[in-house]
């Protein structure tokens, strides 16, 4: 597919220019394709993720405003006085598997211990390269003493029906992990994550006030670009 693709990609820079070649109407070859490739081993085939287009139109003006604002911020603040928090989720699917069945049966299943789940879990981390303890949040009504059993040490344990964080359980992460940690540091203390709602709430932020903690909001749908955690991720 991408050979086909990078062909069409010729073809139409021929065109444009108004070249005639001996490629069959400028359109080259499969061989001429991967020769081409061969001998430009800078440009190599990688898997795409896909992006949401309103990721895409992050423009370049919104990114030099956002380090423009940044820099006197952070100006002054110690890296260990600086956290990053991000949220991410994982699911567990236990998947599907034929089986057979009578002719006609028109759902057929099979009895399991569990079923698909989704967890959320706040990672936060300083800029001198420290970790905090994580929080769990599973997608339950209700805890099961079992879920917190052998796990990493220092980390709290949630849950929403969602399996997502929302304002309860993230003031909850604020008091039982970030403020635990930032409360011990003298000085201006940094606090840089995203801008959903579900992660802020009048109550953090007057605390936050009171403290010396500041927030640095991440632009809407550029945490691709912006987000600390997420590019130390994709580095390794």
């Amino acid at each position: 597919m991408i050979d086909t693709f990078f062909r069409f990609l010729v073809k139409s820079y021929l065109d444009a220019l108004g070249r005639r070649t001996r490629f069959r109407n400028n359109f080259p070859g499969y061989d001429w394709g991967r020769g081409f490739l061969k001998r430009h081993p800078e440009i190599r085939k990688r898997v795409a993720e896909n992006m949401k287009r309103s990721r895409a139109k992050v423009s370049p003006e919104i990114v030099t405003k956002f380090f423009e604002n940044l820099q006197p911020t952070l100006e002054g603040v110690p890296p260990e006085n600086i956290i990053n928090y991000d949220e991410s989720a994982f699911v567990n699917d236990p998947g599907k598997e034929k089986v057979l069945v009578r002719r006609g049966m028109k759902y057929p299943s099979k009895v399991m211990e569990h079923s698909r789940v989704g967890v959320s879990v706040m990672v936060c981390g300083t800029a001198s390269g420290d970790l905090l303890p994580p929080y769990v949040v599973y997608k339950s009504d209700c805890m099961w003493t079992t879920w917190i059993l052998e796990g990493v040490h220092g980390a709290r344990y949630n849950r929403t029906k969602s399996g997502w964080f929302d304002q309860r359980t993230f003031e909850d992460w604020f008091n039982q992990i970030a403020y635990k940690y930032l409360k011990t540091l003298p000085g201006k203390k940094i606090m840089i994550g995203d801008n959903l709602a579900s992660h802020l709430s009048l109550t953090v932020i007057r605390k936050c006030e009171r403290n010396n903690i500041h927030f640095v909001l991440l632009p809407p749908n550029s945490t691709h670009l912006f987000q600390p955690l997420t590019l130390l991720y994709l580095h390794h």
